[in-house]
Order: C-alpha cells, then sequence, then structure tokens
C-alpha cells in the first residue's frame, strides 16, 4: 500500500471519493428507473462502503505507518494503535454490512430494538477509532514535518483536512509526495 505516498491528489481523489460516489449514483439511479430487490441494493451498497472505506483507511493506515517510522522513537504512539483505530472500525463496517440484509428482512420491533441497543455502542466505539487515528496522523505528519513532537495547536489544521478529507486531500497529499518524493514507490514496505 505504499503507492499511497506517491499518489496524486487527483487519483487519490478519484479512488477515495469520485469512485464510490460515482457508483452510489448509479445505483441510485437505477433504483429510481428500476426498483432493484433488496439484496441488490444491499450488495451494490456494501460494495461503496467497502471500497469508499478500504482506500480512505488504508490511505490512513500507509500514512501513519510510514510517517512513524520518519520520527525517533516517543514522538508518537506506538503504531500499533494506529492499526487497531483502524481495525476496529472495518471491522464494524464489516459486520453491519453482514447484518443489514437481516435487520431489513427482519421486522419484529423485538429484533430492532435488540440491534440498536448492540449498534449504539459499538458504533460510537468505531467512530472513536476513526477520530484517533485522524488525530494520529496529524500529528505524525506535523511531527515529522518539524522533526519534534506536535502539540495540538500545532496540528489541528491537518486533523480538520484528514477529516474532511474530500477538501484536505488536496493539500495533505502534496505534503506527503514532498515527504516521500527520494524514495520510490516499489522499495520494501
Amino acid at each position: 500500500m505504499r503507492f499511497f505516498l506517491h499518489l496524486r491528489p487527483w487519483p487519490l481523489f478519484t479512488l477515495t471519493f469520485i469512485l464510490p460516489f460515482g457508483v452510489m449514483m448509479a445505483s441510485s439511479m437505477a433504483l429510481i428507473l428500476r426498483p432493484l430487490q433488496p439484496t441488490a441494493f444491499i450488495l451494490i451498497y456494501s460494495c461503496v462502503m467497502l471500497l469508499l472505506m478500504g482506500s480512505l483507511f488504508g490511505w490512513l493506515w500507509t500514512l501513519g505507518t510510514y510517517l512513524a517510522r520518519r520520527l525517533p522513537a516517543g514522538t508518537v504512539a506506538p503504531v500499533r494503535w494506529l492499526h487497531a483505530a483502524l481495525v476496529l472500525p472495518g471491522a464494524y463496517i464489516l459486520l453491519i454490512l453482514g447484518a443489514l440484509a437481516t435487520v431489513v428482512s427482519t421486522t419484529a420491533p423485538a429484533v430492532q430494538s435488540a440491534w440498536a441497543l448492540f449498534i449504539v455502542p459499538l458504533h460510537l466505539l468505531s467512530m472513536a477509532g476513526i477520530l484517533y487515528s485522524l488525530q494520529y496522523v496529524a500529528r505524525a505528519l506535523r511531527s515529522v514535518e518539524l522533526q519534534r513532537p506536535a502539540q495540538f495547536s500545532e496540528f489541528v489544521g491537518e486533523f480538520f483536512l484528514l477529516w474532511f478529507y474530500p477538501v484536505g486531500i488536496w493539500f495533505i497529499q502534496p505534503r506527503i509526495n514532498r515527504l516521500f518524493a527520494h524514495q520510490p514507490a516499489t522499495l520494501g514496505p
């Protein structure tokens, strides 16, 4: 996944935003013009979510992993915390997509309320993992640029650029390209 370090902003934007959005728009238009079976709609939705989250989480995973390698030990938390923070929402999304068909087909109120009790804590935990990963990557990026541990006030801008990634990609990725310009994309992990 090292190729994320060398992508220009427009291919990264296309991969993480335009392609999933385009597939979702096309499936929505197909649903309007010709109603799909719920199974087909869930399959299309699942593919879009996997593409969107896989590319976005893959980008964050790669950035955090390679930026942490450019810092002295102890500057940021161990990269395994970032990996756990990204695996958590990834597993949550897979669980939701797998269970979506079951919940949609079951209309019993008892099942739906039990599902709500189960999903709310998992959703909050997943959100915490995503926010932690954004904070981790923002801190690591700014710390690499400063060559010292960055304080929150120094990387808050990067945090919000990562959070609003369709805009942030255009500002963050050129900085990543400059940091890793001298390293070929084909060299080891």
